[in-house]
């Protein structure tokens, strides 16, 4: 497992699935797998299908709490400056833009039904507002205030763990 592990980090392919577990290895410089456009393609896709990234993972959580509407769970581990913070952010960040993209969608369908409903006499409402996604991420500085500490390996040290 390392051996492959050392392998592909040397190619920048940072993220390897063993089982159900995604293990990320911080590359210490920023890659561009984290755009709009890496998004798109990770959103919508069946778990498995495209290569490991904790995309793939905020998404199979994502399908889960919308298909069966329970609660899920992330758990997002490792040593100081590991890259749990980082990781936790681009998590919350692509939860974010798809449930947006999900509520517009979701908007779009309703206000088509209200129209043809409001010819009838019915009346149609507008949500507004920012989504919960994007409510998390707003409150992420807030939560990482609480239980954080400098560390000699980082500024910005998860000493007993985030719960978001």
């Amino acid at each position: 497992i390392l051996d492959n592990i050392q392998r592909r980090f040397r190619m920048d392919l940072i993220y390897t699935n063993t089982g159900p577990i995604l293990i990320a290895m911080n590359p210490f410089k920023w890659l561009p797998i984290y755009g709009d456009d890496v998004i798109n393609r990770f959103h919508g896709r069946p778990y498995g299908s495209m290569p490991p990234h904790c995309f793939q993972e905020a998404e199979d959580a994502f399908v889960q709490l919308q298909k069966y509407r329970k609660n899920q769970a992330i758990v997002i581990c490792g040593e100081s400056g590991a890259g749990k913070t980082e990781t936790t952010k681009l998590m919350l960040h692509y939860l974010a833009v798809v449930s947006k993209k999900t509520s517009e969608r979701e908007a779009k369908r309703k206000s088509s039904v209200a129209s043809v409903s409001s010819e009838d006499g019915g009346s149609s409402s507008k949500a507004g507002g920012p989504t919960i996604a994007e409510r998390m991420v707003n409150s992420n500085p807030l939560l990482e205030s609480f239980g954080n500490a400098k560390t000699l390996r980082n500024n910005n040290s998860s000493r007993f763990g985030k719960f978001t």
